[in-house]
């Protein structure tokens, strides 16, 4: 668990039982995506509607829903984490800190609605650390064009520094070669700054987000009052 962040956070490695538990029914970093176009406003589209109707049935469901699902790239990804968390800490000679879940629990719409697991912090920069590490193709676009990289994840590493309070994420592309006698392309680093603007329409988005689930829940409850269970958001 980290030292220095002053919100919620459990201590349960990331992609355990318990961290899947703890996010059971959240708006985390990894999901809104759907809710922001990539002008960076709030977007009410099929995305936002298919994201609170997984978040609806999570809720009512006290559980993780089983077709989340994986693949070999997401396999990739968690294998090669710990190599790139250690590439980024001799470059930037810092030492890299995991963490678990954390959630913003602040008074408002909320508290205790959104939350993040950032793949690192970084206590003496005051930053995160989020890692991808893609296939060659797509390394190789954002070496091309680093603003791409910030495009697909944009909208995690917002949030991210929303929970926590930070101001900045180092987002790293990472992808080594897979077979030892060929060299892999280049990192891609980038010391991303919060942006307040994004920041404005997320919340909103947010917001928004978290009346439509919470209205989801209440419609399918009366509509069939066995469901109407234990409900840490009700």
């Amino acid at each position: 668990m980290s030292d220095f962040n002053p919100l919620m956070e459990t201590s349960a490695p990331q992609r355990t039982d318990e961290w899947a538990l703890a996010r059971v029914g959240m708006l985390t970093s990894s999901r809104v995506k759907p809710l922001m176009t990539a002008g960076g406003k709030q977007s009410k589209g099929a995305g936002a509607d298919t994201l609170v109707a997984e978040m609806v049935a999570e809720t009512i469901l006290g559980k993780p829903l089983d077709d989340s699902g994986s693949s070999a790239w997401m396999d990739r990804g968690i294998d090669l984490e710990g190599e790139a968390r250690n590439w980024l800490s001799m470059h930037l000679d810092a030492d890299i800190d995991e963490c678990g879940f954390m959630v913003f629990n602040e008074d408002g719409p909320l508290g205790g609605r959104v939350g993040a697991s950032p793949d690192g912090e970084i206590p003496a920069l005051n930053a995160l650390a989020e890692f991808k590490c893609p296939a060659a193709r797509n390394q190789a676009k954002y070496l091309l064009d680093p603003s791409k990289l910030v495009a697909e994840y944009r909208s995690q590493v917002e949030l991210q520094m929303f929970v926590t309070g930070r101001t900045h994420t180092y987002l790293v592309s990472y992808c080594p070669s897979s077979t030892p006698d060929r060299p892999g392309l280049p990192p891609v680093v980038i010391d991303y700054e919060f942006d307040p603007d994004y920041r404005e329409e997320l919340i909103a988005a947010l917001v928004w987000a978290v009346a439509e689930i919470d209205a989801g829940v209440a419609k399918l409850r009366a509509m069939a009052p066995e469901l109407d269970a234990d409900n840490p958001f009700a």
